[in-house]
């Protein structure tokens, strides 16, 4: 990653250079703070000051999700991966029926899996409750007519004798 070609507070040119292991503060949703190591940041020389550039704020996105999921107790990104190879096993959902079931967005479980983004607390109780319950996936599954088999409407025809 090259460097920033200005610092976007003093404006001051070839005078940045790259820091791989900071430390940065961040707030939790609850407004704790926690701590996020080994944050890629630039910091210029000039005015001594340090800023996330839009390319170091790629590389860092997953490693704040991470400590935020530790701060909040969430689920880290591998054990929601394990939840979702487990649904496909077990019931052979896709993970876009799984979404669909759950009524979560549309790559959701990919940027979680990934750490673009966080899960809420009431996605993280819903994933921790059908890996410890598996029945309540086919429950809610049911509701919401993915891949079970559709219930006839209608009255059923009687048995000739």
């Amino acid at each position: 990653m090259k460097p920033d070609k200005q610092c976007p507070y003093c404006q001051t040119k070839d005078s940045i250079i790259i820091l791989e292991d900071d430390t940065w503060e961040y707030q939790d949703r609850n407004r704790r703070s926690f701590s996020v190591p080994d944050i890629t940041c630039f910091y210029c020389e000039e005015c001594g000051e340090k800023y996330i550039g839009p390319e170091a704020d790629k590389l860092n996105q997953p490693k704040i999700q991470d400590a935020r999921r530790l701060s909040e107790s969430l689920l880290s990104g591998s054990e929601i991966k394990a939840i979702v190879e487990k649904v496909k096993i077990t019931y052979g959902f896709s993970e876009t029926q799984l979404e669909n079931i759950l009524g979560i967005g549309a790559k959701s479980f990919t940027r979680w899996k990934h750490g673009s983004v966080c899960q809420s607390n009431t996605a993280d109780a819903l994933l921790r409750a059908i890996d410890k319950y598996p029945s309540i996936l086919m429950e809610i599954a049911e509701v919401r007519g993915v891949g079970t088999v559709p219930k006839k409407r209608g009255r059923r025809k009687l048995a000739q004798a």
